[in-house]
């Protein structure tokens, strides 16, 4: 049987048992000693990198190809992502803060990221957002041939995974630009193969060596291009409506006297359960679960 081959048969094998992963490596280990046959002349490393890309691609066909619950499944979640109340998501190929001036106030989800981005992040945060209609996508990211990859791949492996819900969800998406950066910032001399891939000649730009304030720039010009302003009419609304609720409440001369009647109610109340007498069983912490420790208080309710 083709190296391939075992190791998808394997991986669904394991995917029948109902085991949790919580890793792709976790799954490797525990195909590992069935897949040693297929070794060959590969050292340890080679050999382990190597089938967990194998069991990482096929994971992924899994996902697209209708099995949208099968990273859940294993517990293989992302945490890279949570997602805020617009379906905005602002992605970083760097661990830069650049988008914390512009997320509070329009309630985007920022993704930060240190290269490559591992599928099944892609697959929950389109998990998080395969409800919505619409969705907006502004990556940042080197001025290289990798950097422009990373950005694209992101983009196309989104949409396929929110199509793989099938909710017929649409994602928009752009990238930040910058004006003429090869003249106008500090680069660098690309490796030979990724000179094969630009188109912009034989050098590359580093985010890191961009001003922040030129990256803020161009984001704030990317995001006016993206986003279409009728996204914001529910969000705006919600705050308005906020404002002025809370300004209400703080007027209310009802309001004030039922907090307070409330506030006396519940010291009388603390002070009542606090005056009751109590035994500690020191031997009580049997097991490490949720409210064990507050068994081993026992209070005199009579």
């Amino acid at each position: 049987m083709p190296m391939t081959a075992a190791t998808r048969l394997f991986v669904d094998e394991f995917l029948s048992t109902g085991e949790k992963a919580d890793t792709i490596r976790t799954i490797w280990y525990q195909i590992k000693h069935k897949m040693q046959p297929f070794q060959g002349s590969r050292n340890e490393k080679e050999f382990s990198n190597y089938i967990c890309v194998l069991i990482g691609t096929h994971l992924w066909h899994k996902f697209l190809e209708g099995d949208v619950g099968v990273y859940e499944r294993l517990g293989i979640v992302s945490k890279a992502l949570e997602k805020k109340e617009l379906p905005i998501i602002l992605f970083c190929e760097k661990q830069l803060s650049d988008f914390h001036f512009v997320n509070g106030e329009i309630e985007s989800s920022v993704y930060l990221s240190s290269g490559q981005i591992p599928n099944f992040e892609i697959a929950e945060i389109a998990r998080l957002l395969q409800h919505e209609k619409d969705v907006y996508l502004l990556t940042m990211g080197d001025f290289d041939p990798a950097g422009f990859d990373i950005q694209d791949q992101l983009a196309l492996k989104l949409q396929q995974s929110l199509t793989a819900f099938g909710n017929g969800t649409q994602l928009h998406s752009s990238r930040v630009t910058f004006d003429d950066p090869l003249n106008r910032y500090h680069t660098y001399t690309l490796a030979v193969d990724q000179q094969c891939k630009w188109a912009y000649g034989t050098q590359g730009v580093e985010l890191d060596t961009i001003p922040k304030q030129d990256r803020i720039e161009r984001i704030k010009v990317g995001l006016e291009k993206l986003l279409p302003l009728e996204i914001f009419e529910e969000l705006a609304l919600k705050r308005k409506r906020t404002v002025e609720y809370h300004s209400r409440l703080k007027d209310s001369r009802e309001h004030k006297e039922l907090t307070n009647q409330v506030k006396a109610l519940e010291a009388t109340i603390w002070d009542g359960v606090c005056a009751l007498p109590y035994s500690f069983q020191t031997d009580r912490f049997q097991v490490y679960r949720r409210g064990e420790v507050a068994k081993m208080v026992e209070l005199n309710l009579e």
